[in-house]
């Protein structure tokens, strides 16, 4: 074979290899693509089903109107009070709640509150609304001239899932429907007891309770009851402690059995010696770990 052939046929075999090579490492770039979108997709998917298993998980387990209280002629702040459980290990920004007033069935109006943050486990959060009675217009003669009025809040809490916790890809909500009475008697107004909230810190022989201020003017003490029997009566066998500060509304019940089931309520006075009963709330001592 002439050298020029032998150098020719070199060159193509020389050239072939280099495709070759090319060839495959195009191969390897397009699967090396291939594997990071699988990644990449499977990581998206991995984090929308967590943060939509996040928001759906979250619970209201308790709600309630904790005060209504007078700020002028016919105008009310009434306090919403709720008990979230957020079961995961991390805190949870939800994006807000809404609300429509209805008082005597007749509609007042409705309004938003921003967002908040929820913490893992059982956590408390307070927001007051405002209305004024004269909002009811022609309803308003009839509202007046009832002993007891009906105050009904309904709205819902939008919780949020968020992709890779910046775009919010879907809102879920929650609903919730209230309702709490209060009187108009010759200017006064006549606010409901103070609210109980469920308790959040609990040890293996203590119970911390948390409740909303006493709403009138004529505060003389709060007092800490609790019983191992639910719906009990309120006695001097069942006082735990005396709270004589209005502002201080927190009180830890210590001395308890572990694993036991204890019932508690809160007792208002008035400096006139009236008093009023919060509603009853439980909670369960934890196991008492061995040294």
């Amino acid at each position: 074979m002439p050298a020029k052939e032998y150098r020719n046929k070199e060159e193509d075999e020389g050239t072939l290899k280099k495709l070759k090579k090319d060839v495959k490492r195009i191969k390897r770039l397009r699967y090396l693509k291939m594997l990071l979108s699988l990644l990449i997709v499977s990581g998206v998917a991995i984090d929308l089903g967590y943060t939509y298993a996040v928001a759906k998980d979250v619970q209201i387990v308790d709600k309630k109107i904790s005060s209504i209280t007078p700020e002028g002629e016919l105008r009310f702040r009434a306090t919403l009070t709720f008990t979230f459980d957020n079961p995961r290990e991390r805190e949870l920004d939800l994006e807000g709640l809404t609300y429509r007033i209805y008082v005597e069935g007749s509609y007042l109006g409705e309004g938003e509150k921003g967002a908040f943050t929820i913490s893992p486990g059982l956590s408390n959060h307070t927001f007051d609304i405002h209305f004024d009675l004269r909002d009811l217009g022609a309803a308003l003669d009839s509202a007046l001239g009832k002993e007891v009025l009906h105050l009904r809040v309904k709205g819902h809490v939008k919780v949020p899932a968020r992709f890779f916790g910046l775009y919010t890809w879907r809102v879920l909500e929650l609903p919730y429907d209230v309702t709490e009475t209060f009187t108009i008697k010759g200017g006064s107004v006549v606010v409901p007891p103070v609210t109980l909230y469920v308790p959040v810190e609990v040890t293996y022989s203590s119970v911390t309770l948390d409740w909303s201020r006493y709403a009138g003017e004529d505060f003389s003490r709060y007092e800490v009851h609790y019983s191992t029997q639910p719906n009990f009566q309120i006695s001097s066998n069942t006082l735990a402690g005396v709270v004589e500060e209005i502002d201080t509304t927190t009180y830890t019940v210590e001395n308890l059995r572990s694993r036991t089931t204890y019932y508690f309520k809160i007792r208002v006075y008035s400096i006139q010696g009236l008093q009023a009963d919060s509603n009853e709330v439980s909670a369960t001592t934890l196991f008492l770990p061995f040294p």
